[in-house]
């Protein structure tokens, strides 16, 4: 007969070696994230190894250069091959597409089942008419209150129609053993407004508007006449009434829209997270806000979030 001993350490990827029979054994053990050929992920039937997996998958452990990342769909972007993140927007916040067999229904949602700690998590959106919002369902998830993330193109057989289109499962931060663990990230950064397109001035744009009508056969006194090139300012007399362009204030200013509707912004990302326990508990605490301010005037997005869980021994054969 064949054994398996599997041999694990906090802060150290698990082994798994097959004994067929008695004898001494070196094993070595290598840190969390060292990247090799066998990778573990998280299944819903426990952890499993990409060597001895039927399944297709995809394995994303969040670093501290991940404390840059708004939301989940935002770190998936890019690092998973065959996964396409396509942004509803650019607006702060706004989400994204995600396709791991490509569009595949017309009536349906192509998009894959995402699983947060066990249990479904809706992903559709909504829009509305209010300013062209859409919403984002992930963006309640904090990127750093994630422990990792697995991608499961094809999971049918596990979840059934609804696995068709792929599955991602993002499991969050636990506490793994009695330790006090205090974490804190403070990240901050700056968007600056983008190269602007080169435009006509309100002058230059009359001037080549007024070429323009010069060829379709209008008088220089027809072209003047227009409300537009008339450049003689309104003024009342004594009784009230005007004289000159009364749309001279409409035609007249000089306005560059560009510098209007684009500035600076500020993001700001404040993280706490609390680890620990005894022998009959362990807990996790976190704690954070996230601020984004679009270079789009009057955009922005803000999230406070807290998340809280628990493992508790009841028994030596209940926990809860």
């Amino acid at each position: 007969t064949t054994s398996v001993l599997e041999v694990s350490l906090p802060g150290y990827t698990g082994r798994k070696i097959f004994v067929k029979e008695p004898k001494s054994w070196v094993i070595d053990l290598y840190e969390e994230g060292y990247k090799g050929m066998d990778k573990k992920f998280r299944t819903p039937f426990g952890d499993a190894s990409s060597l001895f997996s039927a399944y297709s998958n995809g394995i994303i452990k969040p670093d501290l250069a991940s404390g840059v990342k708004s939301t989940p769909d935002d770190l998936l972007q890019g690092t998973v091959a065959g996964l396409n993140t396509v942004f509803r927007s650019g607006q702060p916040g706004s989400g994204s597409n995600m396709y791991l067999q490509g569009f595949n229904s017309l009536m349906s949602t192509s998009q894959p089942l995402v699983i947060l700690d066990g249990v479904p998590y809706e992903n559709y959106g909504f829009e509305s008419l209010i300013s062209n919002y859409q919403s984002n369902p992930l963006s309640a998830i904090d990127v750093k209150d994630i422990d990792n993330i697995t991608v499961l193109k094809d999971a049918s057989s596990i979840y059934g129609g609804k696995g068709g289109n792929g599955v991602i499962l993002i499991n969050t931060l636990k506490s793994v053993d009695a330790t006090t663990r205090l974490e804190a990230h403070v990240h901050t950064g700056m968007s600056f407004i983008p190269k602007q397109f080169p435009v006509l001035d309100a002058d230059r744009y009359r001037s080549y508007l007024g070429d323009l009508l010069t060829t379709k056969g209008l008088s220089s006194d027809q072209i003047h006449s227009l409300p537009y090139f008339d450049m003689t300012k309104p003024e009342a007399d004594k009784y009230g009434r005007y004289s000159g362009n009364l749309d001279y204030y409409r035609y007249a200013s000089n306005t560059n829209w560009q510098n209007s509707a684009y500035e600076m912004s500020i993001d700001k990302n404040f993280y706490l997270n609390i680890r620990g326990g005894d022998q009959t508990a362990l807990y996790a605490l976190s704690l954070g806000y996230f601020g984004k301010k679009g270079i789009m005037s009057n955009t922005s997005y803000d999230r406070f979030n807290m998340r809280f869980n628990s493992d508790i021994n009841i028994s030596s054969k209940l926990m809860a």
